[in-house]
């Protein structure tokens, strides 16, 4: 049968650490079994609030008898000395590991793909992941009042939890092992390709020698892209293919080749129209894959937390803006040896900086 005990404790951190003082209410219940060799259950829950900790935690195997009398704090350290809870993830963390996500500055949010895979989501790990995710979209989270950017902080909210559904999942794949979805990090020219028939969202690289087309719809795009106009007569036709492609994120459409091109021909074309180029990192979905070539639609695409490996040296930290480009824009370690990126425009370093993680 169960018993519970309630037990108001002050105790210093255990590990030595000047860690103040915490003042704790514990709630503990044990349970002696019915049936013989049976061990004891004992239940025991954490929870930080304000200058207050609640604490619990679980255990289904033998750790020595548990007395109705006893402390909440010696009960919680049976458990650590038996390991089945540790140190760090009792004091340190508050009783709980959780995994740190770095801020991201999207470029592109797709509200379609969002809004379609978002429900699929098992609600139990919405309620996990919650609290971890928030600190991904801090930056816009803490200005936010209401309106276009309260809405659009839902939007980041919610790729972030898809993305990381989909990878705890293995639904994500990598460049050279590609899945239903892919996300990697790469230096990417991007912007908007118009014409007459229509315009796209577009971000091309190179990962591994494979190359990357992303295509989406100039609607999800976040702030303002440059818009290129496409001088390419035949190209009229397969600016249209690749917006069915951008508007169509089930990949209907992909299966065709593009008028009068190949989709690496499509791809050379819409690369040349775009002028902008960052490192950015991305969740897409796979619609068209060749021993050489990529083709996916984009969740996300967001300016990448650290320069890309093979990215080229570092801009010299002072110099005169020169005429031309010496390295691409991108977020680079900052040149004065502060543990944090700062942008590089392209010319000249800005204010811009990002603490690293």
């Amino acid at each position: 049968m169960w018993g519970p005990v309630c037990h108001n404790v002050h105790q210093p951190a255990p590990n030595g650490k000047n860690l103040g003082w915490a003042s704790t209410q514990v709630r503990t219940r044990t349970r002696t079994s019915m049936l013989p060799g049976r061990p004891d259950s004992f239940s025991f829950i954490a929870e930080r609030v304000g200058r207050q900790t609640k604490i619990s935690a679980s255990c289904h195997r033998p750790i020595g008898r548990i007395r109705r009398t006893s402390s909440a704090v010696c009960a919680l350290r049976s458990l650590v000395a038996a390991g089945k809870v540790s140190k760090m993830a009792t004091w340190r963390g508050w009783l709980q590991q959780r995994r740190r996500i770095a801020p991201r500055y999207y470029l592109y949010l797709s509200r379609t793909k969002i809004e379609m895979l978002y429900p699929q989501v098992p609600r139990s790990f919405i309620r996990s992941l919650d609290a971890e995710v928030k600190a991904s979209v801090g930056v816009v989270e803490a200005t936010v009042k209401r309106g276009a950017e309260e809405e659009r902080a839902g939007l980041e909210l919610r790729a972030a939890i898809i993305s990381d559904y989909l990878e705890r999942h293995a639904e994500v794949g990598t460049v050279a092992e590609p899945k239903q979805y892919l996300k990697g990090t790469a230096t990417m020219k991007y912007g908007i390709v118009s014409g007459y028939a229509a315009d796209v969202a577009f971000f091309g690289g190179t990962i591994e020698g494979i190359r990357i087309g992303l295509i989406g719809s100039t609607t999800s795009v976040v702030g303002e892209l440059e818009r290129n106009e496409s001088r390419h007569s035949l190209f009229y036709y397969t600016l249209k293919f690749l917006n069915r492609i951008a508007r169509d994120p089930t990949g209907q459409h992909v299966s065709s080749s593009p008028p009068y091109f190949t989709h690496a021909q499509a791809f050379e074309i819409a690369a040349a129209a775009t002028s902008q180029e960052a490192d950015v990192e991305f969740v897409a979905r796979v619609l068209h894959k060749e021993p050489d070539l990529i083709i996916a639609t984009p969740i996300y695409v967001a300016l990448a937390s650290a320069p890309v490996v093979g990215q080229q040296p570092l801009p010299p930290a002072t110099a005169a803006p020169p005429s031309q480009p010496q390295v691409p824009a991108g977020w680079y370690l900052d040149p004065s040896g502060q543990p944090y990126y700062r942008w590089w425009d392209g010319f000249q370093w800005t204010s811009s900086t990002m603490l690293r993680v």
